[in-house]
């Protein structure tokens, strides 16, 4: 028996997802100032590759919230903690903590974050319904999963057939 799709949003999941969405964005455009900020003479290249990281996590929140379909599929094949509330809480605050180092306007910019953050779980945990309100199916999802779990079975495998051969030491022969 398929399990029933849930009712309307609610409106505070709503205005969630639009504050997730303009804070990404704000989040975007701060890292992209500073990226071209720092291509001047004084470049500091630490900062303009974290500031790089910073945009790209940004990007990634903000085509969740969008939540569009071949978007979705993809985010939940390699990022599957972003419909789970506690990871995806802990993904908010990790990148709020990136902020915090971008000078004053990334410290306004984390200080969101850390807000949505508590946000994010507090809604996530209330409407537990619309954790998983993707617009994918559980049936993609699962073979997003076996895909991951193959991959990384493989990467392990794989890495242990060449392990013995990088230890072994020249002139002794393992038993």
């Amino acid at each position: 028996k398929p399990p029933k799709p849930p009712g309307p949003v609610p409106a505070a999941v709503k205005y969630l997802r639009l504050i997730n969405l303009l804070t990404s964005i704000g989040v975007c455009v701060l890292s992209f100032v500073i990226i071209l900020g720092s291509l001047g003479a004084n470049a500091d290249m630490t900062k303009a590759i974290m500031c790089l990281y910073v945009f790209m996590f940004g990007i990634m929140i903000c085509c969740f919230e969008l939540q569009l379909k071949a978007v979705a599929q993809y985010i939940a094949g390699n990022f599957g903690f972003f419909f789970d509330a506690k990871m995806r809480s802990a993904f908010l605050l990790f990148v709020a903590l990136l902020c915090f180092d971008l000078g004053p306007l990334g410290i306004i910019c984390g200080s969101a974050l850390c807000f949505i953050s508590a946000l994010n779980l507090y809604a996530l945990l209330m409407y537990p319904d619309y954790v998983q309100a993707p617009a994918i199916s559980e049936e993609q999802k699962k073979q997003a999963l076996n895909s991951a779990t193959k991959t990384a079975a493989n990467a392990y495998i794989q890495s242990q057939t060449q392990q013995p051969a990088q230890q072994q030491q020249p002139g002794f022969t393992q038993v």
